[in-house]
């Protein structure tokens, strides 16, 4: 039977008589080299084309589908970056501001510091002040009192004991000590006299 005469036959008859005659051991990929090498036409050239055809229609969906996953990675990638350099730009900005609201804030610390010791200084002016003042308030009360006293001291002894206290000098202190001394008030005429020149100064 010529190579030629095959060209019709269903496949399973002529895959099983390729194995009767030819190659007992063959197979469906060493059928189809045959078919090549005999230049018989395979029965099953357009079932295997349309399952090639298939094949690649996979193969090249599967790139398509991988270049479009490429493609969607890269774009999600450039908008990560873009988020990034936004993002980065943003913290930038924020830490500027805070730089600048950490000056003023330690500017107004300084400020607030040197204020609290101004008022704390003019609390203490304050108190001497007041203290001065209380310290007037009682100076010039004793003040009035001794010269009240200088006067008593001196106008008793112009009337009494007839004391000139004006003269340059003082006659009678002998007797104003005596009787001094008879009510217990020890005192000498040095003092007596230093008492009615002061009297003598406010009369």
């Amino acid at each position: 039977m010529g190579a030629n005469s095959f060209v019709q036959i269903e496949y399973n008859d002529m895959y099983n008589w390729y194995k009767t005659e030819i190659n007992p051991s063959a197979s469906h990929a060493s059928l189809l080299k045959w078919c090549k090498d005999n230049d018989v036409e395979w029965p099953l050239a357009s079932a295997w084309q349309k399952v090639s055809q298939r094949k690649n229609a996979r193969k090249d969906s599967q790139l398509d589908s991988g270049a479009s996953v490429e493609s969607t990675t890269t774009g999600e990638l450039a908008n990560l970056a873009q988020r990034l350099a936004e993002a980065e730009l943003k913290a930038e900005r924020l830490a500027q501001e805070l730089d600048v609201i950490t000056t003023e804030r330690d500017k107004l610390r300084h400020e607030l510091q040197g204020l609290t010791e101004e008022l704390i200084s003019a609390m203490r002016d304050a108190e001497q002040s007041k203290a001065d003042l209380q310290q007037t308030k009682t100076d010039l009360l004793q003040g009035k009192s001794r010269t009240s006293a200088l006067k008593l001291v001196g106008g008793m002894a112009l009337a009494v004991y007839k004391i000139p206290i004006k003269s340059g000098r003082l006659t009678g202190l002998a007797e104003l000590r005596r009787d001094l001394d008879s009510v217990g008030v020890a005192i000498s005429e040095d003092v007596i006299r230093s008492h009615l020149n002061a009297a003598a100064e406010v009369i």
